[in-house]
């Protein structure tokens, strides 16, 4: 059914951004819980590609693969996981860190304290709004 409701892709040089890669990085999302096999192709293949040069797209695209990975039970989870760790480094970034230490918090793959100082340091910049921080937590 996905590849009736999913476009083949083409092959696209990537740049500032990767649309290519990002697609197929959502598309490992959408799959995740029907065709988990699937998923997993489309997730690596996303992570394996060139990263963009703008490290927003870059960190998303990490972030959503890791994000399906972890949907199908991927025991390489993990490596993506730090991929995205390692692609949402800066400073500017920290909201798709929050969500990777989300997500490796939940996944028992990272310390609760990493995850915390993240989600206090982010929130303390959002004015720690009680239903951001419920959302995170």
């Amino acid at each position: 059914r996905a590849g009736e409701v999913l476009p083949e892709l083409p092959d696209a040089p990537v740049g500032l951004e990767d649309p290519v890669g990002q697609a197929l990085a959502v598309q490992a999302r959408v799959v995740a819980a029907h065709d988990p096999d699937r998923a997993t192709e489309l997730a690596w293949a996303a992570i394996g590609r060139e990263p963009p040069r703008l490290p927003c797209a870059a960190g998303r695209i990490a972030v959503d693969a890791a994000l399906a990975l972890a949907a199908t039970g991927d025991p390489a989870t993990a490596d993506a996981l730090e991929e995205a760790l390692e692609r949402t480094a800066l400073p500017e970034l920290q909201m798709l860190r929050l969500e990777c230490l989300w997500l490796g918090r939940r996944a028992g793959l990272i310390d609760a304290r990493a995850h915390e100082a993240a989600l206090a340091q982010v929130a303390d910049a959002a004015g720690r709004p009680p239903r951001f921080v419920a959302r995170w937590s």
